[in-house]
């Protein structure tokens, strides 16, 4: 009795078991998405439905990477379209360096204004933005294969609590499994390892219902950082790119303009058009054909494809009764002097600045009784662009403008045109000259940089911060452009910069002033883009520094040559005007060239790194020691002098003698051997 009042009451203990993980198992099975567990063994493989988060992954995961796929091929495309635009002005450098008369001046003018456009395109095609949402792409793929990983850690732990959950159901389902201890012994073991099983399965059920929520409501932010950011970088690339072309479009269907005097070339020899000169009529099928017709003469005139013109100027428009009473004697500049006046005379390609126009009248004759003046001037031009009149000035005879921005560096022509401006203009050729902007952008620790506070003819935009101040020590004063030094001769790719020297130190030091050129060479410290400076430029991995005391010359961070002609730390006060330019000449060597208040005081001659020839330079200068703050000009060229040298060099000197600097004559140096060699 007593044994099987025990075998009854580990029943009943069993049972009240049974019945309490039924309950739990009930609850947990139930919460599960497909409802379907049940106690009996499972040999198939077990499928969990996903639910309607999961569901939605998937269609956001291929929507991501489609986005990723289409930017990579952008990229590429961009990537092939700069290398067939450098390609195509390495073609025409290389035809006009073996044929420098082999494009006519107008063809040369134009293939600048395109090589111009397809260096502005280069930079942008490469800087579209598109990296940035790649990343952007790739950060949310990361964020699906995470969410995948918890997604496959949950349905393995729900794996190994059907498993346990059905050897359990079915120890228990055969009492006579459960006579001896051993069997007793696995339940046990058994029931332990379910619950376990069952706490793992609920912990990674609520980590990733959690982290799949939290992904699918973020597909708006998705959505955007990836299809509205691609779509963005797209349009506004095409948009700069564009608005650029337009310019270089409308100068190509400017260059044959009805009145345009032009030379008939290009057809057979047994052809009578070759060399006939005649006057631009008519432009018809969308600029395919022009009607030319001999000067002075009506009729028809002859239809002739524009390659086969070459434009030799402009013809004299006739006005009037032909009395010449009704129209200005002169539309140009003459020997008396331009006919029209810019003051300042140049500005930056961004416009915006103000600058004032005034008429040479000397050189126009207007008609008997007319009110020809500054107050009828109906419109002012300057490189064919329309300049807000702002109104007279103060003083007589001059008129303010807000000049137009530019999309090419350079000087332009200017036209004025009064009311009735068929009767009334005056053009100046070259009277005002854009140029590109040049602040600075990249500063050692103890460099402060600040915006100058008025703007003057040599200064630019007051938004641009154009001056350095060392506020403390002696040293890390490096103050770098944020801009490559702009080209002021394509053909001879010379760079040229200089800075007004504002403050000196009191304190007597032999530190002082250093200037040159540095290049964005990458794992060095230029890595995004100057990264973490050197205490001094001669220090500066990519630069070519000439200054110091006692000065010398470094070029990659070594010592390469002493300098000769000129010492800044006696040479250089307040007001000085520094100047470095950098030209590259025809074999491959660089020539560095120093210059103090107009005048050429060290030049220095070496062959560059084969990697630095490839990447544009910025200006850099080290406000160190002695010199303690200048000011960064602008549309600034040579001194005249470098003319005077250059054609000394060209007379048979190729070194010029070595003087000392207090005589204020220049010095050449030439390194080579096994110094340039080096690199």
């Amino acid at each position: 009795q007593h044994s099987a009042h025990s075998r009854h009451a580990r029943t009943r203990r069993q049972c009240a078991f049974l019945r309490a993980a039924m309950s739990v198992l009930k609850s947990f099975v139930g919460s599960m998405k497909d409802g379907s567990a049940t106690h009996k063994r499972r040999t198939e493989k077990v499928h969990i439905p996903t639910g309607d988060l999961e569901d939605a992954l998937e269609p956001q995961r291929r929507f991501v990477a489609a986005i990723r796929e289409t930017l990579c091929d952008c990229v590429q495309c961009f990537e092939t379209l700069r290398k067939t635009q450098r390609s195509l002005m390495r073609a025409a450098q290389n035809f006009l360096g073996f044929d420098t008369a082999g494009l006519d001046e107008s063809a040369l003018a134009l293939l600048q204004i395109a090589s111009t456009f397809f260096q502005a395109g280069d930079e942008l095609l490469h800087k579209t933005g598109f990296d940035e949402v790649i990343m952007s792409c790739d950060r949310f793929m990361r964020e699906f294969e995470s969410v995948d990983a918890l997604i496959k850690d949950r349905d393995e732990a729900h794996r190994e609590f059907e498993h346990y959950n059905g050897k359990v159901a079915g120890i228990l389902a055969t009492p006579e499994r459960q006579h001896s201890k051993s069997d007793r012994d696995r339940l046990e073991r058994n029931q332990d390892k379910l619950i376990q099983a069952q706490r793992l399965a609920e912990d990674r059920r609520e980590m990733c219902d959690t982290a799949v929520r939290a992904v699918v409501e973020r597909r708006h932010f998705h959505a955007r950082a990836s299809l509205h950011a691609a779509i963005r970088c797209y349009v506004s690339t095409m948009a700069a790119l564009g608005k650029n072309a337009n310019f270089v479009a409308e100068a190509f269907r400017g260059e044959l303009q009805e009145g345009t005097i032009v030379e008939v070339i290009g057809f057979p020899e047994e052809s009578n058009l070759n060399g006939f000169v005649g006057v631009v009529s008519a432009v018809v099928k969308e600029g395919q054909y022009t009607i030319v017709s001999a000067a002075g003469e009506d009729g028809p005139g002859k239809a002739v494809r524009g390659e086969h013109l070459v434009p030799l100027g402009s013809a004299t428009q006739p006005s009037g009764d032909g009395d010449g009473d009704d129209a200005p004697s002169s539309s140009i500049g003459s020997p008396h002097g331009p006919a029209v006046v810019l003051a300042p005379a140049s500005g930056p390609m961004s416009g915006g600045c103000e600058s004032v126009v005034s008429l040479g009248k000397a050189n126009i004759s207007w008609s008997a009784g007319s009110t020809a003046g500054v107050d009828s001037i109906a419109e002012i031009l300057v490189g064919g662009a329309h300049a807000e009149i702002l109104g007279p000035t103060e003083s007589a005879g001059g008129v303010a403008i807000r000049l137009p921005a530019s999309a090419v560096p350079g000087p332009v022509t200017v036209e004025v045109r009064m009311e009735g401006w068929h009767n009334y203009v005056a053009v100046q050729e070259h009277c005002f000259s854009y140029y590109e902007p040049l602040s600075f952008g990249f500063c050692g620790c103890n460099i402060e940089l600040s915006c100058a506070s008025g703007t003057t003819s040599n200064v630019g935009p007051s938004a641009m911060p154009t001056l350095a101040l060392r506020n403390e020590g002696l040293v890390h004063g490096i103050a770098i452009t944020a801009q490559s030094v702009p080209r002021i001769d394509s053909a001879a790719h010379l760079r040229y910069f200089e800075v007004n020297v504002l403050e000196v130190a009191e304190q007597k030091t032999t530190k002082t002033l250093s200037i040159g050129f540095v290049w964005p060479i990458v794992g060095t410290e230029v890595a995004g883009k100057f990264g973490r400076l050197p205490e001094s430029a001669a220090m500066l991995q990519g630069g070519f520094i000439v200054g110091g005391d006692l000065p010398k010359v470094y070029l990659a961070g070594k010592d390469i040559g002493r300098v000769a002609g000129w010492r800044p730390l006696l040479d250089v006060a307040v007001g000085s005007i520094v100047g470095a330019a950098l030209e590259q000449e025809p074999d491959g060597t660089v020539c560095l060239a120093i210059y103090q208040d107009g005048t050429k005081r060290f030049s220095v001659r070496t062959s560059l790194p084969e990697a630095w020839c490839v990447i544009d330079p910025h200006g850099v200068v080290d406000v160190s020691g002695s010199v303690r703050r200048v000011e960064l000009r602008q549309g600034t060229s040579p001194p005249t002098e470098r003319v005077q040298s250059q054609q000394h060099d060209e007379a048979g000197t190729s070194e010029c003698p070595r003087q000392h600097a207090d005589t204020g004559a220049s010095t050449s140096t030439e390194l080579g051997g096994s110094r340039s060699a080096r690199f």
